[in-house]
């Protein structure tokens, strides 16, 4: 099936959130909004009709993680992310930072430590924040572009028993990593050495780089790991309030699901639960698999288009990790002059703390139109001239 990804996306009378961002400028040229980890793609077909049969109907109760929610679960998690699931290892909950912040609740106590591998985002250490942990920051080590874990660091910050948890984001947000077999192993070794709980957000997944292999922590670290996966961003269901925690170790699983209770978690979201089985078949694993083409391509256009930014490799995910330094501007600089000159809205890499500096961030699923507009208004920038 073809899919038309360069058609631009129609977000007005939606309360869409990213459809009300506007840039603070006085330029007269159209925004282009390219913050946000969110695709400029309506969603796949297949989900889409699933779900307006489902709307029709008119029957939107309380809604419950049966046999056939669980088994298209199962079934994509061995088919597509090639890690054996049972029905019993999956825990439902209402999104991501909603299952981080139940297993910091659950594992931890106030003033105790999370482990935070940065740059990182954003939302993770503000969930731990919120919950009155403490952010210990392990930085990442960076060469040429490309983002490593400083496994000195982090086995220091882990054989504190303050610190608790290990967030682990694989496809890393915002750098585009996809962590090794070996630096998994390593972090593994680390977390039973320490009994340190890796909470893994894995909601990247889907959309990994040709070649590249993502090897799941769940499979990894069976006895002492949480791995969370979503429609998120895979199927651009940012906007919907729902994921899956797969928690293979009994123990765990029990006093997660007993805080999970205790924070109110009702019952599946029931156009989640369709979108769910829709989503978890080949015609979605389809869809996926034309984003990453376009996604791919449109990373090859940046680069050859903007060879004045640095681009870290994208081996994971659809967002850009882009150093800026090489202007003469750090990131916030540069982000605010294109706002301002240029009506570009793009993410400022010292939101996802130490090492972020330098960089912006930018959404690669978007028409290739925006990403050669976006390359026209940095050269602008560049060499003072005014898009009007």
């Amino acid at each position: 099936m073809q899919y038309d990804f360069d058609r631009p996306v129609d977000r007005r009378g939606t309360g869409d959130m990213k459809g009300s961002f506007a840039p603070r400028t006085e330029c007269s040229r159209t925004p282009l909004v390219l913050a946000g980890a969110e695709m400029d793609f309506p969603t796949a077909p297949v989900i889409v009709q699933a779900l307006s049969a489902f709307a029709y109907r008119g029957l939107y109760g309380f809604t419950l993680a049966d046999d056939a929610y669980l088994g298209a679960v199962v079934r994509w998690m061995g088919n597509v992310r090639g890690v054996n699931v049972s029905e019993k290892d999956i825990v439902p909950t209402l999104g991501t930072i909603f299952a981080l912040s139940t297993a910091i609740r659950a594992f931890s106590r106030p003033g105790e430590g999370v482990i935070a591998l940065h740059p990182s985002y954003y939302r993770q250490d503000r969930a731990a924040v919120r919950n009155g942990r403490r952010v210990v920051s392990v930085p990442m080590r960076c060469r040429a572009g490309r983002y490593s874990t400083d496994f000195n660091a982090l086995a220091e910050a882990m054989a504190r028993p303050e610190n608790r948890i290990l967030i682990l984001c694989n496809p890393h947000n915002p750098t585009g990593r996809v962590f090794s077999r070996e630096e998994l192993k390593s972090i593994a070794s680390l977390a039973r050495e320490t009994g340190t709980l890796v909470f893994s957000d894995e909601i990247f997944a889907e959309h990994t780089a040709p070649g590249v292999e993502m090897i799941s922590m769940a499979e990894m670290l069976p006895e002492c790991s949480l791995t969370c996966t979503s429609l998120g961003k895979a199927f651009n269901f940012t906007g919907v309030n729902h994921a899956n925690v797969i928690i293979r170790d009994e123990r765990l699983r029990s006093a997660y699901i007993a805080q999970r209770d205790i924070d109110h978690f009702g019952s599946i979201d029931p156009f989640f639960y369709h979108a769910v089985i829709a989503a978890y078949t080949s015609a979605g694993r389809e869809w996926i698999d034309s984003v990453r083409v376009q996604t791919t391509e449109n990373a090859v256009l940046l680069k050859r288009l903007l060879p004045e930014l640095s681009m870290s490799p994208l081996e994971g995910g659809y967002i850009a990790w882009l150093d800026v330094s090489g202007t003469g501007m750090d990131g916030n600089g540069f982000a605010e002059a294109m706002e301002k000159q240029q009506a570009v809205l793009v993410d400022r890499g010292s939101e996802y703390g130490p090492g972020g500096e330098n960089h912006i961030r930018i959404n690669l699923a978007t028409p290739r139109a925006n990403i050669r507009e976006f390359a026209a208004r940095v050269h602008a920038l560049l060499t003072g001239r005014k898009i009007q």
